[in-house]
Parts: structure tokens; C-alpha cells; sequence
């Protein structure tokens, strides 16, 4: 060390230190004085973490809103399917039978969590969507060539559902790096898109199947499907890429979450609940035509109903949520 004089600036060599930007200097007005350590460089992404709204991060809820569209919207919408199927495509399978369709659904679209989850936090958002995109589409088209019941098996179950769970996690995880205090009312909105799917593809199948046929209703669902993926990609910007790289196969599964007993009461509940949430989704159109609605044209109705009605009860909760605190 060496003063050269009072007024002048004395350097003082960096102490050893895990940040390698980081220089200490001090005033000569006092030599015991603090050092002032210069501010390590933050990436610019994370000095704006959490923007809470502005136009791209409202894309990101439009873009999401699509993706529950055609993922767990189309699930809510199998009720329609599950009419058509018992009345006329595959009229000498039960309905047990019939409703493992959209079981298999269900279940890979909630049993491909654990594996897509860790390849979205790996940075594969994008590869996510395009591979959920293409798979959807494709079951559609599928579909509309089918006439046998392991025919829509394969294409409408298997093909549909794992497309549906490769765009479920990252409509659920894009969202909340953008906001902080809107978060909640971000991710409610985003998840109406259930809701519409659930609504909107039940009241096109019964419209347009009377009268130009099964096959190429579902072309056209698959065509509007195709539409709103191509958006959902064209405007979903994923932040935080990559942050956990993938050691093994192992590392697919984070067991350390199973030490929290919140979370494995919270995981105990929704298995539950999920054990009866889809059968009146179903159900509920041939309940109705097996007690004598056949002439009732609300009966063929019902899914769509049932979940329109959906989407504002998600509106209150969240509005319930904010000023109760929960």
C-alpha cells in the first residue's frame, strides 16, 4: 500500500473472494473507513424479473389461454365425443368401454408432469410445444379416419392425450416469471382457456356433425387447434431458460419434495379429487338421453353448459382468494 497524499485515492488490493468483478477502494479522509465494494454485474433478465404486465407479458396469458385451450379444454370437451361414440361411431362398445378414451386422456396428460416438467426447467420449452402441438393435430386427423374402437383408442386417447400433457406444463409454468402482484389474476385468466375449449369445441362438434360429418368436424377442430398453437408459438417468449440442466434419470424426479408434508397433503387431495372430477364431464349428455331427454335439444348441450359455467366460478375464486388473502 502506498499514500501519495492526502487528497489522492488509495487502492487496496481485492480481497480473495469467490466474485471476481468485485474491487474494494477506501477514502484517505479515514483509513479505517468502510470499502466500497463495486456492484457485481446482474444479467438484465433478472434485474427485470418481474415485470407485472406491459403487452409481451399479456401475450404470454393469451398464449397460455390457447394452450389450456387445446390441452385440458379438450378433455372437458370429450363429453360431446362421448355421445357421439354410444349413439353412432362405436355404438356396440359400452360406455364404460367408450369413457376409457377420455380416461387415457386424462391420465397422460397428468402422468407426463413428472418427466415434461424437468425438460421445461432444462430449457426444451420450445421443443415441448411444437412436439404437444404436433401430437394434438395429428390424433385430430387421425381421428377422422378412424372406424374402430382401438383405432380412436390410438389416435383420439393416446395420440390427443400425450399431446395435451406436453402443453399443459408450460402453460402453467410460462406465466409466473412475468408478474408478481398480478400474478394470481394472470394465471386465472389464462386458465379460462379450459373453460372456452371445454365450451366452444363441444357447441362446433354438434353443430357441424349433423351436417357435413364426423370426419371432417374433427378436421376442422383440428384445424382451429393447429391455429391456436401457431399463435401460442408465435408469442410465447419462456424467461429463465435452462436453469436445471439434467444430471441422470434420476434427476427427473425431485424427491426432496416428498419431505414437505404440505405438499404431500396438497398431492393426497388432488389425486382425490381427480378420482371423480371427469365423470359428470362424461356422463352428463347420455345420463340425460338415457332418461328421456332424446327430444330435448339441450340435452346435446349439456358439456358446454356445464362448463361455461366454469369459467366465472375460477373468476371469483381468484377474486375471493385476493381479498380474503389466502
Amino acid at each position: 500500500m502506498s499514500i501519495r497524499s492526502s487528497e489522492k485515492r488509495v487502492d487496496v488490493p481485492a480481497i480473495a473472494s469467490d466474485r471476481k468483478d468485485e474491487k474494494f477502494t477506501t477514502d484517505n479522509d479515514g483509513l479505517g473507513a468502510a470499502p466500497i465494494v463495486a456492484a457485481p454485474r446482474v444479467d438484465e433478465s433478472e434485474a427485470s424479473e418481474h415485470v407485472d404486465g406491459g403487452l409481451l407479458a399479456w401475450l404470454q396469458v393469451a398464449g397460455c389461454c390457447f394452450l389450456y385451450w387445446n390441452s385440458l379444454g379438450l378433455i372437458n370437451a370429450f363429453g360431446a365425443f362421448q355421445t357421439f361414440y354410444e349413439t353412432q361411431l362405436l355404438r356396440e362398445e359400452s360406455a364404460s368401454a367408450i369413457s376409457w378414451i377420455g380416461s387415457i386422456q386424462m391420465f397422460l396428460l397428468l402422468a407426463t408432469g413428472p418427466i415434461i416438467g424437468p425438460l421445461y426447467d432444462a430449457g426444451h420449452c420450445r421443443l415441448l410445444l411444437y412436439i404437444g402441438a404436433f401430437l394434438v393435430v395429428f390424433g385430430f386427423m387421425m381421428t377422422s379416419l378412424c372406424t374402430a374402437y382401438w383405432q380412436v383408442i390410438l389416435a383420439h386417447a393416446i395420440c390427443v392425450g400425450l399431446g395435451a400433457g406436453f402443453l399443459t406444463i408450460p402453460a402453467i409454468a410460462i406465466i409466473p416469471p412475468y408478474f408478481k402482484t398480478k400474478r394470481a389474476q394472470a394465471m386465472t385468466t389464462a386458465s379460462i382457456g379450459s373453460c372456452l375449449g371445454g365450451t366452444i369445441y363441444p357447441l362446433i362438434f354438434q353443430e357441424l356433425q349433423p351436417r357435413i360429418g364426423f370426419p371432417w368436424t374433427v378436421r376442422i377442430l383440428g384445424f382451429l387447434t393447429c391455429a391456436m398453437c401457431c399463435f401460442s408459438l408465435a408469442v410465447l417468449r419462456p424467461r429463465h431458460r435452462g436453469q436445471r440442466q439434467l444430471q441422470s434419470l434420476r434427476s427427473l424426479v425431485d424427491r426432496t419434495a416428498f419431505k414437505s408434508a404440505p405438499y404431500c397433503l396438497y398431492s393426497v387431495g388432488v389425486f382425490f379429487s381427480n378420482l371423480a372430477w371427469f365423470v359428470p364431464v362424461f356422463y352428463i349428455q347420455t345420463y340425460a338421453l338415457s332418461h328421456g331427454l332424446e327430444a330435448q335439444p339441450v340435452a346435446l348441450y349439456l358439456v358446454a353448459i356445464m362448463n361455461a359455467e366454469s369459467g366465472p366460478t375460477c373468476q371469483f375464486g381468484q377474486n375471493l382468494k385476493e381479498k380474503k388473502s389466502l
